[in-house]
């Protein structure tokens, strides 16, 4: 289970990095109002000394080119095509059922490999995968495998653009109006690192006008002010701080 999960997260970081969209709409924050500025940790009398840096040395860049990416993140899609069921949901092979995200994010896999002119075969398996996935988020929290809502909508919501040249008009206003669930009702509510996954795919339902955008922006300002801002503020390194789960880490 292990294995495939980790194949999941492989296609969404080859994704991201593969296919950034070229133009982006002057859509931002409403009122912006954080409170960074009066609320930021001071800064410490001395520097810590950090016995490590982030990259070996000399660092050169990889130079993957887009196709590159795309080759295999089209390859893996296939593979886990082969684990659709009859009703568009990815089945973990040695969990024997669906299993977190991994629908949606194969749903927006294919996508981006239909938006770069790929896999055109396997449109209706992302179809599919779209209607079984959006109907989940549809039904609410529980009806999401293990729960896990809040990485569902930023992968949903950024995938139907991708595939309104190739179904109807119909279809995408079906994948939208399940889309605008109220957030309360989709994530499970976890105020830690789950909460930035919500907070984006927040973001982009509004941004595609999928839920209302005041009330989108004040819920995502909230969870920043309540729930995550501290976790930066709160040690000299600025490390985001996740002291929900089991081990207290700073990470990232």
């Amino acid at each position: 289970m292990k294995q495939f999960v980790l194949t999941i997260l492989i296609i969404f970081c080859c994704l991201k990095i593969s296919y950034a969209q070229t133009a982006e709409s002057d859509f931002s924050l409403g009122s912006n109002n954080f409170g960074i500025a009066a609320l930021e940790a001071a800064s410490p009398s001395t520097l810590p000394n950090i016995q490590y840096h982030l990259t070996a040395r000399p660092w050169h860049a990889l130079n993957v080119s887009r196709d590159t990416y795309l080759s295999k993140v089209e390859g893996i899609v296939r593979a886990i095509a082969k684990f659709q069921n009859s009703s568009g949901a990815i089945i973990d092979p040695y969990a024997n059922r669906e299993v977190q995200y991994s629908t949606p994010y194969f749903a927006n896999a294919v996508g981006t490999l239909l938006s770069a002119g790929r896999a055109k075969d396997l449109l209706s398996a992302g179809v599919s995968a779209m209607n079984h996935a959006t109907a989940d988020v549809a039904a609410g929290s529980s009806s999401i495998p293990d729960n896990h809502g809040e990485f569902c909508l930023a992968a949903l919501a950024s995938a139907i653009p991708l595939y309104t040249p190739y179904v109807s008009a119909p279809q995408l206003q079906t994948w939208k109006t399940r889309m605008a669930k109220p957030i309360a009702a989709v994530i499970l509510g976890n105020p830690h690192n789950w909460r930035t996954y919500a907070m984006k795919g927040e973001w982009l339902r509004a941004k595609n006008g999928y839920v209302n955008k005041a009330t989108a922006v004040s819920w995502i300002e909230n969870s920043w002010v309540t729930t995550q801002r501290s976790r930066l503020t709160n040690n000299s390194w600025n490390f985001y701080h996740d002291t929900s789960i089991i081990i207290n880490l700073k990470i990232y």
